[in-house]
């Protein structure tokens, strides 16, 4: 796909599709000849580019209902950097349930630093950056401890606290549950 372009009718599609108003057989057969993982790939890479939060969004709701492949990883880090979208806590958890084992723990570790308008006080940063954390965690590379042991000494009290949380996690000492 050279061009991506979410009109209305594929956003109806898209919510139609995950109200089960319309089936999954149907839905592809709407975008067809273009498999789904390269729309959502493609959809997602052309909204990053044009800064279209809305279709970033619907393809993440899409997302849902078919997973994304792996070689949207890239493309999914990118866009938890950016702070012209408010879907970062939903990047977060794909990527932490999807791709722990292939995510950029850079980008990751970045994004949990990040102060995002639209989160405002701690309260509403706190889900996102858990994710983050149990996505880095979770990545099976001593990169991602060795980013959660940094991110452990921040200033930042909701990062240094859900990054030791989850060191102790992985130790074994069986914290107890993170109440924000």
């Amino acid at each position: 796909m050279n061009s991506f372009d979410m009109d209305a009718t594929e956003k109806q599609k898209i919510l139609y599709l995950i109200q089960k108003r319309i089936t999954k057989e149907d839905f592809l057969a709407s975008i067809s000849p273009v498999p789904v993982f390269a729309y959502m790939r493609d959809g997602l890479q052309e909204s990053l580019q044009r800064e279209d939060a809305e279709s970033v969004y619907y393809l993440l709701m899409l997302g849902s209902k078919f997973d994304f492949s792996e070689d949207t990883v890239g493309i999914l880090c990118d866009l938890i950097n950016e702070k012209w979208h408010t879907s970062q806590e939903e990047i977060a958890r794909i990527l932490g349930m999807q791709f722990a084992g292939t995510l950029s723990v850079e980008r990751v570790a970045t994004a949990m630093q990040n102060q995002y308008p639209h989160m405002g006080s701690e309260d509403f940063r706190f889900p996102f950056v858990i994710k983050c954390a149990y996505a880095l965690a979770d990545s099976g590379k001593a990169e991602g401890i060795e980013k959660l042991k940094e991110l452990a000494c921040s200033e930042d009290t909701v990062v240094r606290v859900s990054a030791q949380w989850q060191l102790d996690r992985l130790a074994g000492k069986n914290p107890e549950p993170l109440i924000w």
